[in-house]
């Protein structure tokens, strides 16, 4: 057989020039038998790798095939573009494929794919994965007009955080609402502005995004983000959640710290464990109280109020939290299900269905 084209260098098309009839019976063959795994009609995968990769990365694999079988000029738009670009995610990615074709409109969403017709200037578009892509400030607007609240802020967060964004540049707030105002389009701008407004790159992973909208929904003051607190031993310590005046802080606890290794660096699990303890004691020295929460409270979001209610975590006044909390036109954070993906390795925080949560108009 002879060498077989590929896009993103992981897949095979049976239908480039050069492939023999035969040479397509081939390919055919090989699915059946298990070893290549078909991602649409006449786009073939490896099925060993397939079922070693990422949620995200099969996504992205899916998104090449979808592109590769395009008789449409189209640009990568909106979750599918949060993929290409590595935004973490906290549920699970879709199975369809969003695209713009340009010029925009003439084709229906059908097979996996939806195309959506919006115009889309040239300095919006950039090149990715060498496909053509949404820019990374607008799949974050997009985002923020199309997806839920949850996403959008767990998006923006990475982005406006300089440790989680490399190596892209940081993302500010001016310009992202710089990018929103320049849309042709309104729809979605307000909810869009909400999230933006909302978003804060003190968070450090999507549990901490999502746990910032429960406490917001919950009614509880606002936490501050990374206080820094002395280090006994040199240096510092960084707190995801705190309320000062009250001495309490708030840690979420993913399981990235303990497993990743761009958490763990040159660390066993077990050295993280004791720096934990010894971190959690020096931070109670001080007088604060601490409390832990994990995705399991964040599913059941009653286990976190009742968390903090029992710390003494303060209220916002009545009239604050009927502001801050659901309104019946306000944005809905569309409930996680199962995995939380971050913007390396192949699998993070594993969650299930947190309750809604809503950003006031």
């Amino acid at each position: 057989m002879h060498d077989m084209p590929h896009a993103s260098g992981e897949l095979l098309l049976s239908r480039d020039a050069h492939f023999l009839d035969s040479e397509s019976d081939s390919l055919r063959r090989a699915a059946a038998s298990g070893r290549l795994t078909r991602l649409r009609r006449g786009v073939y995968t490896d099925s060993a790798s397939w079922s070693a990769a990422s949620p995200r990365d099969r996504y992205v694999r899916r998104i090449h095939a979808v592109v590769a079988t395009r008789e449409v000029p189209c640009v990568v738009a909106r979750q599918s573009a949060a993929a290409l670009w590595s935004f973490p995610r906290i549920n699970r990615w879709p199975e369809d494929v969003h695209l713009i074709p340009v010029p925009p409109g003439g084709l229906r969403s059908r097979n996996g794919v939806r195309h959506h017709a919006e115009a889309m200037p040239d300095t919006d578009v950039a090149e990715l994965l060498g496909l053509r892509v949404t820019s990374r400030l607008r799949t974050l607007v997009d985002l923020a007009r199309f997806d839920s609240i949850a996403e959008a802020v767990a998006a923006l967060d990475h982005s406006l955080n300089p440790r989680t964004a490399h190596p892209h540049p940081v993302v500010t707030q001016d310009a992202l609402l710089e990018q929103l105002v320049g849309i042709q389009s309104s729809r979605g701008a307000a909810r869009a502005a909400r999230a933006i407004h909302f978003a804060d790159g003190g968070a450090g992973s999507p549990g901490e995004s999502y746990s910032r909208l429960l406490i917001r929904q919950l009614g509880f003051a606002p936490p501050q983000l990374q206080v820094e607190h002395p280090n006994p031993r040199g240096g510092s310590y960084f707190t995801d959640f705190e309320w000062p005046d009250a001495r309490i802080i708030g840690e979420f606890d993913g399981r990235s710290k303990y497993l990743k290794p761009e958490y763990l660096g040159t660390r066993t699990p077990g050295e993280v464990v004791v720096e934990e303890k010894l971190r959690e004691d020096d931070l109670r020295a001080e007088g604060s109280q601490i409390r832990r929460w994990t995705w399991e409270h964040l599913r059941t979001p009653a286990r976190l109020e009742r968390l903090l209610s029992e710390a003494g975590v303060p209220r916002l006044s009545r009239r604050a939290a009927q502001a801050a909390v659901s309104s019946p036109n306000s944005s809905r954070v569309a409930p996680p299900r199962e995995t939380v993906t971050s913007h390396r390795g192949r699998h993070a925080d594993r969650s299930v269905s947190p309750a809604p949560v809503r950003l006031a108009e």
